[in-house]
């Protein structure tokens, strides 16, 4: 297998995550690191975020990245709550909504593909 088809298999690969709060959910990982497939990823923040949700609450996910936490609050928040992702890379914000409709969350998880503040002060 030459080189492109390596790297076309890792930036396109959909897995299914194996431990922690988002265990058993799929996640388009496209190359990202391994812990958020491993779902290991920032423990504290996964059991902060589940603990803190429940059916009909709200989640915004600023700087969503490939939308590990945003799955997680999606799972939480269940069929009645929200979930909005802002991510302003088109590739990350696309697997985002890839991995909302792996997992049947593409009601309740929206994705924005943009950034929610743009700093236009100086840095006194």
């Amino acid at each position: 297998m030459d080189i492109a088809a390596r790297l076309r298999g890792l930036f396109s690969e959909t897995r299914a995550i194996a431990d922690g709060e988002a265990a058993g959910l799929k996640l388009f990982a496209h190359g990202a690191q391994p812990d958020f497939a491993k779902g290991i990823y920032e423990m504290p923040i996964q059991r902060t975020i589940a603990g803190s949700l429940d059916d009909g609450d709200c989640f915004y996910d600023v700087g969503a990245n490939i939308g590990f936490f945003s799955l997680i609050a999606a799972r939480r928040v269940g069929e009645t709550g929200k979930v909005y992702a802002f991510e302003p890379v088109h590739r990350n914000a696309a697997g985002i909504e890839r991995s909302a409709e792996l997992n049947g969350f593409a009601e309740r998880l929206e994705v924005f593909e943009e950034a929610a503040f743009r700093w236009t002060g100086s840095k006194a």
